[in-house]
């Protein structure tokens, strides 16, 4: 981007070439969308790779610019006689965004990602077990609502084929590459502001984000009293053939069994 100034909608002007503008800038991309290609695509559907840069003015985010496509041109809420091409480009950035986010941050990185969860405590710790005990209420019911949503949402002629712009099988890519490329470590909330770059001395108001924080505290304290009590020491933990079987499990390498082999269900299963 060039060091130039931009009118938000608001009225307000940004000076990207301001380096105090720095911390008051924030992007939304879709990288694992860039290489998509009309082939990859339902007939009459369309879905790209946007950027979207903001602006924190106030407790509000404020659009600066859309990009629809790297290189291409950008649009911007203030373009004198543009105001057709801004809200196209919004909307296609919106269909961007829900498509990243039903196939991702929806499917991927909750439903299917606490699936292994449930599966390797079902599998390696007895029901008397401390950790069984901590963790098994909060998967009630979700191997029946995942079971449910594979037929619902992923097989074949089902929402994914009908409200979807990737074709189903694309899409099912989509998810395998984005669990496969997720560190453990990333979906610990305070691990996930820092690396978004949403503390709050940069961004003020972000609700989800406090709400979130207080929880995060709180189940954090209450866990790290219960599981003392059973594991005072790393070796307690080192010792416990149970609880080193249950992450041996969750830590081991992903199949890499075809899609083809389960056509109604992601290939982790």
């Amino acid at each position: 981007l060039s060091p130039q100034t931009y009118q938000l909608a608001n009225g307000e002007s940004v000076d990207l070439g301001d380096p105090t503008a720095i911390n008051h800038l924030f992007i939304a991309d879709y990288p694992l969308l860039e290489q998509l290609t009309p082939a990859d695509l339902q007939p009459d559907r369309y879905v790209g790779a946007p950027k979207a840069l903001f602006y924190a003015s106030g407790n509000q985010l404020e659009p600066v610019l859309i990009q629809l496509e790297s290189g291409g041109k950008i649009f911007t809420p203030a373009a004198s006689g543009d105001t057709d091409d801004w809200m196209r480009a919004k909307l296609y950035f919106q269909v961007a965004d829900i498509t990243h986010h039903e196939l991702i941050d929806h499917l991927c990185y909750t439903h299917f990602a606490m699936e292994a969860f449930t599966i390797a405590t079902s599998r390696q710790l007895p029901s008397n077990h401390a950790l069984y005990r901590l963790i098994k209420p909060h998967f009630q019911f979700m191997l029946a609502i995942n079971t449910r949503g594979n037929g619902v949402l992923l097989g074949e002629g089902s929402v994914i084929d009908n409200l979807m712009a990737p074709t189903r099988e694309v899409s099912l890519d989509l998810i395998n590459r984005a669990y496969r490329q997720r560190p453990f470590q990333d979906y610990a909330l305070p691990n996930n502001i820092k690396g978004r770059g949403i503390d709050s001395e940069f961004l003020a108001d972000f609700p989800y984000r406090d709400d979130a924080q207080l929880l995060w505290n709180a189940i954090a304290k209450y866990v790290t009293a219960y599981l003392q009590r059973y594991y005072p020491d790393d070796r307690a933990v080192q010792q416990d053939p149970y609880l080193q079987a249950w992450a041996a499990e969750l830590g081991a390498p992903l199949s890499s069994r075809s899609l083809a082999e389960f056509p109604q269900i992601p290939a982790w299963l």
